[in-house]
């Protein structure tokens, strides 16, 4: 993992800051492997608790990205009904109690916010990332058990973590402290024509590492099988338009006729054949970061599973703009039936997002803005090519 470059710490003076930092910094390079790291947490302590919420019984298993932020932590705006609260306090004592070497490093919210975890900044090198639901931590033990392994196979950076947190009575899920990485979100749409190509052999890189042990990819779930989620495709269409009648979103954004046809494509389009391929499946702007307008790294791999490459073709629709999607499609090697897939997906998700994150999350609303008009702007032709 590329070493993160950033400000000296900051809110200490003095020996103490000096030796603080020393201290992060030098567990950031001694765990760089993952030596502090423990074995996979055991997922079958994940209960289901009164109230329809879950928790986890405590196991005894051994740049400025602002444009993309909403609130800070403390105070925070609720995103999901089932959240538990987290603020600075209750990640210092959780460091106190399980790394007492990092616990008096400055800690801070992170300037962006994820949907599914919350982030301190831990000194200038590190994260804390904290699953905010229930529903969050099985992704949370995905990147725990897997980046570990994937990350010195991929040709750009990824949040590596380097110690693993365990639930308390304060806290109910696992956690983990993780490398920070440098750099800004790239734009919805916004991909430099120069990192086309980059973003292509990231993809291509992680399809074709080994995934014999990999969890697959869950039936209804993008990257799984089109028919499983063809019911979610309705519904999510009905609550944009149910939006545009009521005055709060454009009525241009969606043709629902043309998105009929667009989802329609992707369900008649014969299936993923091959053998299932690690894909990331959240491929959008707020996940990949870049410096000096170069991309340089790849976060949030919480939904990496085993399932059909067309998963991360999906970026065509986020982040590469039209003009470029030619050379992004044969860069990836998507054929007439995986592109097909990937737009639908992307129409999909998007129509999922807009309503959902509407009046909480702007940066999740330029995504599903983003999804929808270039999955209904596609003329599902971009580079066509057969299946070989």
């Amino acid at each position: 993992v590329h070493p993160a470059s950033q400000p000296p710490i900051t809110g200490r003076t003095g020996q103490n800051a000096r030796q603080t930092e020393a201290v992060t910094n030098h567990l950031a390079s001694r765990f760089a492997h993952g030596k502090h790291r423990e074995g996979p947490f055991d997922t079958s302590h994940l209960v289901a608790c009164p109230g329809g919420t879950s928790a986890l019984r405590r196991s005894r298993t051994p740049g400025d990205r602002s444009v993309f932020g909403y609130v800070t932590v403390e105070g925070t705006m609720r995103l999901h009904h089932d959240e538990v609260p987290i603020d600075t306090d209750l990640v210092r004592r959780l460091l106190r109690a399980q790394f007492s070497e990092l616990a008096e490093a400055d800690l801070r919210p992170a300037p962006t916010q994820g949907t599914d975890n919350l982030m301190f900044r831990l000194g200038s090198r590190l994260v804390v990332r904290l699953p905010r639901k229930p529903a969050a931590v099985s992704g949370l033990l995905v990147e725990r058990r897997w980046l570990p392994i994937l990350a010195p196979r991929l040709p750009l950076a990824v949040p590596l973590p380097i110690a693993d947190g365990l639930p308390t009575r304060d806290y109910p899920f696992p956690w983990a402290v993780c490398r920070w990485l440098p750099g800004s979100p790239v734009p919805a749409g916004g991909l430099a024509t120069g990192d086309v190509r980059r973003l292509a052999e990231f993809i291509r890189t992680l399809h074709s590492v080994e995934a014999p042990d990999g969890p697959p990819v869950e039936a209804g779930r993008r990257a799984g099988p089109v028919m499983a989620y063809s019911p979610i495709f309705e519904p999510a269409l009905g609550g944009v338009l149910d939006l545009v009648a009521a005055g709060r979103i454009e009525p241009g954004l969606v043709d629902p006729d043309r998105a009929r046809t667009v989802w329609q494509a992707a369900h008649r389009a014969p299936s993923w054949s091959g053998p299932g391929v690690w894909v990331h499946r959240d491929l959008y702007g707020g996940n990949l970061l870049a410096e000096t307008g170069r991309l340089t790294g790849v976060i949030d791999f919480g939904s990496l599973a085993v399932g059909d490459p067309a998963g991360d073709v999906m970026a065509a629709f986020h982040v590469v703009e039209q003009r470029d999607r030619p050379a992004f499609r044969e860069a990836v090697g998507a054929d007439d039936s995986s592109w097909a897939r990937a737009r639908g997906w992307a129409l999909v998700q998007g129509l999922e997002a807009l309503p959902y994150y509407l009046d909480t999350h702007p940066g999740m609303v330029a995504m599903a803005r983003q999804a929808i008009s270039a999955a209904l702007s596609d003329d599902g032709q971009t580079g066509s090519r057969a299946a070989s």
